[in-house]
């Protein structure tokens, strides 16, 4: 008994001494771990809010790009440049628009409105209300290099709201016209700093933080106001947090060191923890779970709706019945996160429509893929006849087909691509599996092609006939980066579509496309053309039966200081395309009154012939324009002729037609050039009571018995309606002899003379 008390006694000992040094080594080791711990909290804290603020800005980015984007958003502001334009139906629909983001920002207390500036109608839609005079270039943030060529949305400098006059910073995305990328306004989310403050201090649960946002050099703002300075004390930690609104703003947080510690509570209970820890642990651990299961009763009875809600947004069984309730949570709190992510993701990288992959996702998986320096292609793809199809069955139809079309191309894809939409009936596909051109082109015209030779069936048993243009760019042979992959793409689609030999399919090359940059560079020239003084007009006279010089028509030339000589058939219709042709047809008529002004004086019966577009007819005005001209000049409107071609008189366009009258009452004579090269046809000449009829040089180029009895059966017509005869191409004194003899009234041609300048004309005729 004795020893076995010794024994006891020395056990007691040895435990009690352990005991002490245990507590004594574990006091230390609690008062170190106590500092490192404080300390990593404060890391692991600024870094967990850095990166979710990061986050959240990244967020907030999208949502404004999202916005940016809107079709009915972009539409409305296209069609009401001005607030008066603006009726209550236009604004509900961009109201919805904003409306429908709100629930994305509901977790994100410190955003305060979602706002839509129109830059050409200086108006703020906010809050559901429409605020006039609000001029997006004079708000505080505003800098000039924000205009500079991006595409990503930016984050604001500080600066004080224009309604409450508080700091504030704001995400801001500009509107751009998806024609001509002309600003509309602007999608901007505010943050008040108050808010954002106050947020990123709640998210502190240890003690006290105090955050710091930097408003200019010198002060930094706080929930107490605007501060010179930081002063740092020695109870206080300061955490200065990297750049993470990527406009230079500095946050500091302070926290509270003596809070964190709680004094000399924190050190008696670390002191006392060991030795309670054994004694109390199951205990605390029976209550806690004890307490757990009172506290989370109302939550586990709606685990059931719960489970419901995440197999409804995840279209996925979940195995619940093995895990424990807690397990159950957990399980369904961390795929409800995750689900409303990827439904955050899916609204910003995909279609709404069609549910594929949209312009956002194109451009990240391409660039991925440049990154990883992949080489693939891009099929740029255009519905054709889509119009129509929207036009005679409906939009709904119309959409309708636009779905079944990228899912029957998902299914002929499968692993080799991606099928992305990229506006309206424009598709691109990202072919990533491209190994060569012959490769990509029979599986083009077997699989893809194949699968469209039968009508598809859409809404309502309608089978509709598909068709479409396609053009290929690849990486890296053909292209650089993505915007260039998409403009090569595009442009060989295009000439696809433009192609007399029906090709579907046209890969890049360098000829087709250095053929586009030089009628790019011929279209920019165009422009600047008539300020460079680069236009001379040479005149190609038109004589009677006699060889009397009557009248004149005028050519214009193109001498490029870049260029060199460009024929008109080579620069016409591309000013035609790009509206260049109205300036320049202005130009040609003023040039010819500032020229012949004092020669109308003494040869008052001659007259000029100006070939007009059909683009210059259709500008309402053309006719006024015209004559203010000759007024200015003193040139009466008899002088000068106005030679259409038949394309205009088929189409039958009232401003046309009108134009045409006009013109006529004003003195003007009206030529038909050409006739006898399109549709050919006597009953819209004596619609239009045409003048002068201009017969086509290709009737008399055989110099048949049969081409001069049609020329005197056209005379004979013509002559009855009125109107008087120039043949056109006349090259031989043959050719002019067989004419004149069957009543022809005028003649044109390199047998008289050729074009000639201004100065060279004047000593012709005199």
């Amino acid at each position: 008994m004795i020893f076995t008390k010794k024994i006891n006694i020395k056990l007691a000992i040895i435990g009690i001494t352990f005991m002490g040094l245990l507590l004594l080594t574990n006091s230390v080791l609690m008062e170190y771990g106590l500092e490192r711990s404080i300390y990593f909290t404060y890391q692991a804290h600024h870094k967990e809010s850095e990166k979710r603020l990061s986050y959240d800005i990244e967020l907030l980015k999208d949502i404004v790009y999202k916005l940016s984007n809107n079709w009915k958003i972009i539409h409305t502001l296209e069609r009401n440049k001005r607030y008066e334009d603006l009726d209550d139906s236009e604004k509900e629909n961009i109201i919805q628009e904003m409306n429908s983001f709100e629930g994305y920002l509901k977790n994100l207390t410190f955003i305060d409105t979602i706002d839509i500036i129109s830059s050409t109608g200086d108006y703020l839609i906010t809050k559901g209300k429409v605020i006039s005079d609000f001029k997006l270039m004079s708000r505080p943030w505003i800098k000039s290099e924000y205009f500079e060529e991006k595409k990503d949305a930016i984050v604001t400098d500080v600066h004080k709201d224009f309604n409450t006059g508080k700091y504030a910073i704001s995400i801001v995305q500009f509107i751009r016209s998806k024609y001509d990328e002309s600003l509309l306004g602007a999608a901007i989310l505010d943050i008040y700093l108050d808010d954002l403050i106050r947020n990123l201090d709640s998210d502190f649960y240890m003690g006290t933080l105090n955050t710091y946002i930097k408003i200019n050099d010198n002060e930094y703002y706080s929930s107490d106001g605007v501060i010179d300075n930081i002063e740092n004390h020695k109870n206080k930690y300061i955490v200065k947090l990297a750049d993470i609104l990527k406009n230079g703003t500095e946050i500091v947080f302070e926290f509270d060191n003596e809070e964190v510690v709680y004094a000399k509570e924190m050190r008696e209970i670390n002191r006392f923890r060991i030795i309670i820890f054994a004694v109390t642990g199951i205990v605390y651990i029976l209550i806690l779970i004890l307490f757990a299961k009172v506290t989370f009763k109302p939550i586990i009875k709606s685990l059931d709706k719960l489970k419901v809600l995440l197999n409804n947004l995840e279209k996925n069984d979940f195995e619940f019945e093995s895990k424990d309730e807690f397990a159950q949570l957990e399980l369904i709190s961390n795929s409800l996160t995750k689900s409303f992510d990827r439904k955050i993701q899916s609204l910003i990288y995909h279609d709404e429509l069609t549910k594929l992959p949209n312009r956002k996702m194109l451009y990240k998986i391409c660039n991925d893929l440049i990154k990883d320096n992949k080489e693939f292609a891009l099929i740029f793809i255009d519905l054709n006849k889509f119009k129509y199809i929207n036009d005679i069955f409906g939009h709904s139809i119309g959409d309708d087909l636009l779905v079944k079309f990228g899912n029957i191309m998902n299914e002929i894809l499968g692993e080799r691509g991606i099928i992305t939409r990229y506006s309206g009936d424009e598709f691109i596909i990202i072919y990533h599996r491209y190994i060569n051109n012959r490769e990509l082109k029979e599986f083009f015209y077997k699989d893809i092609l194949g699968r469209f030779k039968e009508p598809i069936i859409i809404k309502k048993n309608k089978k509709v006939m598909v068709e479409f243009s396609a053009g290929v760019a690849t990486y890296p042979k053909g292209a650089k980066d993505i915007d260039d992959l998409i403009n090569k793409s595009d442009f060989m689609m295009y000439s696809s579509k433009k192609s007399v030999d029906n090709v579907k399919l046209l890969f890049f090359n360098d000829a087709i496309y250095n053929k586009m940059i030089n009628i790019e560079k011929i279209k920019e020239l165009l422009k600047y053309s008539i300020d460079n003084n680069e236009l001379i007009l040479y005149y190609q006279p038109i004589i009677d039966k006699n060889k009397d010089v009557k009248k004149f028509e005028a050519l214009i030339r193109w001498n490029s200081k870049q260029l060199g000589f460009i024929s008109p058939l080579d620069f016409i219709s591309y000013a035609e395309e790009n509206g260049e042709i109205v300036r320049i047809g202005y130009w040609i008529i003023e040039e010819i009154c500032i020229k012949f002004s004092e020669l109308f004086k003494c040869k008052s019966a001659f007259q000029v012939s100006v070939n007009v577009s059909p683009i210059q007819l259709i500008e309402f005005d053309f006719a006024e324009k015209v004559k203010e001209i000759t007024d200015k000049y003193n040139v009466n409107m008899k002088n000068l002729c106005f030679e259409i071609t038949e394309s205009v008189v088929i189409d039958e366009n009232i401003i046309v037609y009108d134009n045409i009258h006009l013109l006529h009452r004003f003195g003007a004579s009206i030529a038909l050039d050409d006739f006898g090269t399109g549709y050919s046809s006597f009953s819209y000449l004596r619609k239009l009571n045409l003048d002068i009829l201009k017969i086509d040089k290709s009737f008399i180029g055989d110099e048949t018995k049969v081409d001069y009895s049609i020329i005197y059966n056209i005379r004979n017509i013509a002559h009855i309606l009125n109107m008087e005869i120039v043949i056109e191409g006349v090259e031989t004194e043959k050719q002019f002899e067989a004419l004149s003899n069957i009543g022809c009234d005028y003649f044109q041609g390199y047998f008289f003379a050729k074009p000639m300048n201004f100065e060279e004309i004047y000593k012709y005729i005199l």
